[in-house]
């Protein structure tokens, strides 16, 4: 304010403190010291006035530094609103921040008719809570002014409060900048019509988020049979928004948190981790047989997404007894045969028989295959085997690790046969008797030259009394 005398001009200042607010309104009068009239608003936002003859730099000051109107803002709450869907109802307040000795306002916003509808306003609490108030609203295409005033010179409001609330519909907003809520001008009048200064306002917006979040395809294949907890060598979601948390839970039961607040718009499980996979949690307790893992993967926006991958557990032995059994023991050959087993979840048997004596009669892991027939051996030969049975547990590894991935037995017992001898011979076999010889006594001794019995040269024999001299065997004597 400017206080004129003759060609002077003197400036007198507005000092505002809380809710002292001092005005000098009448020009001074005679030669300096000048005298003038002020007037202002004291705690309880009274009107107070008077004249003052004397120096301008007399004038009663009031200091109370706490509060004050030199940083008042008009803001649109929540300032961001990530919703999902189209035509979606929303309610935003248009709020003040703490203000001194406020007696009415007018706000102008800009609306888009290409993003709202059904707009509408409702008076705050701030002004009316204090009296009788004067509320108006109007617009003009996109633009709505809205204003409020309390009745009177006395009544007034202070600190902080909801101007007014907006209720609206918003349309399908697909861009993902969103559809401002615009606060394009604010006034602020004090109880006597006077300014009071605006430092800011803030606009809302709004964003429409439909899209739900993706999760990386996996490379390892559904149905996969594992004896260990499953890892996953990709485990990645990603959101055209933002992430917000990541659940799991197995077989349909109640979902369980992995992580939460999620910053960004996307997130890897297998970071940090040595090696680089993510391992699925809880396979201990998982029941033998088939499970699905599901993962729901939440935006900010509140859409959900969920994936699901199946695969079976197996930590099971194929099931019988590991006995063997050796036949058709020839000079050169024998049969060996492992005792089938049985696998009750994975359902493949595999038989892997190793030769103790001799590796050449090793046979490697072979599905179904629990007998075989051994040939080019040596004569009267000892030979050792054992046997060992597996599952089909790939745990979904390379093909060249299925058989230390599978669920394997411990070998069974070892069993021993030797091959035969080849026929005896007179040399090999010797009697005490003589051919085409007279005897009174029955009594024959026969020897084995180089033992009797199994590995000899002589394992078994067989004899028939007639009055022949020759006879055919037929393997009942």
């Amino acid at each position: 304010m400017k206080i004129e005398h003759g060609d002077a001009e003197v400036t007198a200042h507005e000092n505002i403190f809380h809710c002292h607010t001092i005005y000098m309104v009448s020009a001074p009068t005679g030669s300096a010291p000048f005298d003038f009239s002020y007037n202002y608003w004291e705690d309880n936002c009274d009107s107070k006035g008077g004249t003052y003859e004397g120096d301008i730099n007399d004038v009663p000051q009031y200091t109370d530094e706490n509060l004050n109107n030199l940083d008042v803002s008009v803001y649109v709450a929540p300032a961001n609103s990530l919703t999902t869907g189209g035509a979606t109802n929303l309610t935003y307040n248009v709020n003040i921040s703490n203000v001194t000795c406020m007696g009415g306002f007018d706000v102008t916003l800009t609306l888009a008719d290409a993003d709202f509808t059904n707009i509408s306003f409702t008076e705050g609490t701030f002004l009316n809570s204090h009296g009788s108030t004067i509320w108006w609203t109007s617009n003009a295409g996109e633009s709505y002014t809205i204003s409020c005033s309390l009745e009177g010179t006395s009544n007034n409001a202070s600190n902080a409060g909801t101007l007014f609330t907006i209720a609206l519909d918003t349309k399908n907003i697909e861009n993902l900048t969103g559809a401002l809520i615009n606060i394009t001008d604010v006034t602020l009048r004090g109880p006597n019509n006077e300014s009071i200064e605006c430092s800011g306002f803030a606009d809302g917006i709004v964003v429409i988020d439909n899209t739900t979040p993706a999760m990386t395809a996996l490379v390892e294949a559904e149905n996969a049979y594992y004896n260990t907890a499953p890892t996953l060598t990709t485990f990645e979601f990603a959101d055209n928004r933002g992430l917000n948390r990541i659940e799991f839970n197995y077989d349909n039961d109640a979902w369980q948190e992995i992580i939460n607040d999620i910053s960004g718009t996307t997130w890897n499980g297998t970071e940090g981790n040595t090696p680089a996979v993510y391992t699925l949690p809880d396979f201990t307790n998982l029941s033998e047989g088939i499970h699905t893992i599901n993962w729901k993967a939440t935006d900010d926006a509140g859409n959900t997404s969920t994936f699901a991958w199946t695969f079976y557990k197996d930590t099971q032995i194929p099931a019988g007894n590991r006995a063997m059994a050796i036949s058709g023991v020839t000079t050169t050959g024998m049969t060996i045969t492992g005792a089938a087993v049985e696998d009750a979840v994975e359902g493949h048997e595999y038989y892997i028989f190793d030769c103790l004596t001799d590796n050449v009669y090793d046979k490697l892991r072979a599905e179904n295959i629990n007998q075989y027939d051994l040939t080019g051996m040596g004569t009267n030969t000892l030979y050792q085997f054992k046997y060992k049975v597996t599952d089909g547990v790939t745990n979904n590894h390379a093909a060249t690790e299925w058989e230390e991935d599978a669920n394997i037995s411990d070998w069974s017992y070892t069993y021993s046969r030797h091959t035969l001898s080849v026929a005896p011979t007179l040399a090999t076999v010797t009697c005490n008797r003589t051919t085409e010889t007279w005897y009174k006594e029955p009594t024959f001794t026969f020897t084995s030259v180089g033992g009797f019995g199994e590995g000899t040269n002589v394992e078994y024999y067989r004899y028939v009394w007639d009055r022949h001299a020759t006879h055919s065997w037929n393997g009942v004597e």
